[in-house]
């Protein structure tokens, strides 16, 4: 089908988003996403209708069809690919920065935490998993695309921050309490073994530990849950 053929190009090239299982295609629809195929193996009632409201035409595949399409062993019965979105670089205030967080798990937790918590922007090194990968979408709950995400050379974007807004980095030890920050600033996330690059270490101004009552360290997405509640202001 020539169809199906399209969607896994698209796929292949990243040139679409793909959001599996009915809770998050029912989201995609109505987050106003645009929407370039809706895959189905059986109808359900709801989807039906807001691909109707969007002018969508649902394609009807099989099981084994939709497992070609699917990243995932067991395939829900639902997937829509959507466009990635293209964000406009601003003057954000409050932003997270993920230095080769390579587990998408972890990041799409910390996207969806900087989601949820009110964060402008999320700045990402093409070393860390892809916002708009499947699991990375999963994990995120669908708000990878809900939140502009930007793949850039960071050390030459925090030298761009440098001296504009506050540049703090996330450190296991010998680093400053987190506290509600009300100016501008940029959270550092390091990679989940190495922390945070040499590198980049020179062009925090301020060092950010949680205290520990016992054990070293937690991990990059349970960090950035509680730091970036902490600092908000």
């Amino acid at each position: 089908m020539r169809r199906l053929r399209e969607a896994r190009e698209l796929l292949k090239n990243r040139e679409a988003v793909p959001l599996e299982g009915k809770h998050l295609v029912i989201d995609g629809l109505r987050w106003g996403l645009k929407p370039l195929y809706l895959f189905l193996s059986k109808e359900e009632p709801e989807i039906l209708a807001l691909a109707e409201e969007r002018g969508i035409f649902p394609i009807f595949i099989g099981e084994r069809a939709m497992r070609s399409l699917s990243s995932l062993k067991t395939p829900p019965g639902e997937l829509l690919l959507v466009a990635p979105p293209l964000w406009k670089e601003e003057d954000f205030s409050k932003i997270v920065v993920l230095e080769e967080v390579q587990d998408p798990i972890n990041a799409g937790s910390i996207l969806r935490t900087a989601y949820c918590l009110g964060y402008h922007a999320v700045y990402t090194d093409t070393h860390s998993a892809h916002p708009f990968s499947s699991k990375t979408v999963r994990a995120s709950a669908g708000y990878s695309l809900r939140i502009p995400v930007f793949r850039v050379a960071l050390p030459e974007k925090l030298k761009e921050w440098k001296g504009k807004k506050r540049i703090l980095g996330t450190f296991p030890r010998r680093g400053h309490e987190p506290k509600p920050l009300r100016e501008d600033f940029v959270l550092v996330f390091g990679n989940e073994s190495r922390g945070i690059s040499p590198q980049m270490s020179e062009l925090v101004e301020s060092r950010i530990t949680i205290p520990m009552e016992r054990g070293e360290s937690l991990g990059v997405a349970a960090s950035a849950a509680i730091l970036l509640y902490l600092l908000r202001g």
